[in-house]
């Protein structure tokens, strides 16, 4: 437990809104990250169940916020959406080239995608502040670089689509092994509940 958990006497989950990546692309994701490797020996391939494309970082909530104020709104917010796509287009280090963090495919989203994803940030403001002030860069993490980053990366051509067919809230544990992704909820955007 985190201090943070200690002294509100309720247990924190590390939660964010997420689309999972399909099947077929998380392959060769995974495939092309393996190949990574080879030339970025400091390079941890994220695990193929953890891929995913993060639509708004939630942070530490209680169960009680994601039960009673998350899932309600986000569901409002979903079934008013239109589904959107990411058109990814480079490998590339981020968050930049030459002092990259991670390695990841990195893209644009379609109008109706970045309606969905700020919809979704002004939506829960309140319960998250403002801890992205920048602005969205869809991507998916291939894999982190330990310690002090990986070297400069020259981006590689890299294209795949992936359609915003569905928003989960995910929540994070920490292991010894690396995070473990859970999915609490699932929303279609444009499909109303019930």
């Amino acid at each position: 437990m985190t201090s943070d958990n200690i002294r509100s006497g309720k247990k924190k989950i590390r939660s964010f809104l997420a689309t999972p990546v399909p099947e077929a692309l998380a392959a060769a994701l995974m495939e092309s990250a393996e190949v990574a490797r080879k030339d970025l020996p400091s390079l941890g391939v994220t695990a193929r169940d953890n891929l995913h494309l993060t639509l708004v970082f939630l942070g530490n909530l209680t169960e009680e916020q994601l039960d009673n104020t998350v899932i309600p709104r986000v569901t409002e917010i979903v079934d008013e959406a239109t589904p959107g796509w990411v058109y990814f287009h480079q490998l590339a280090g981020f968050p930049s080239e030459q002092r990259p963090r991670h390695l990841v495919l990195e893209g644009d989203a379609s109008p109706s995608a970045e309606m969905l994803q700020e919809s979704l940030r002004q939506g829960l403001q309140d319960l998250i502040g403002n801890q992205e002030p920048r602005a969205w860069r869809p991507h998916i993490t291939l894999g982190r670089f330990r310690k002090n980053g990986g070297p400069g990366i020259t981006p590689t051509l890299w294209q795949a689509e992936l359609p915003i067919g569905e928003v989960c809230l995910y929540e994070s544990q920490t292991t010894p092994q690396g995070p473990v992704y859970r999915i609490r909820h699932r929303w279609s955007p444009g499909q109303p509940a019930g």
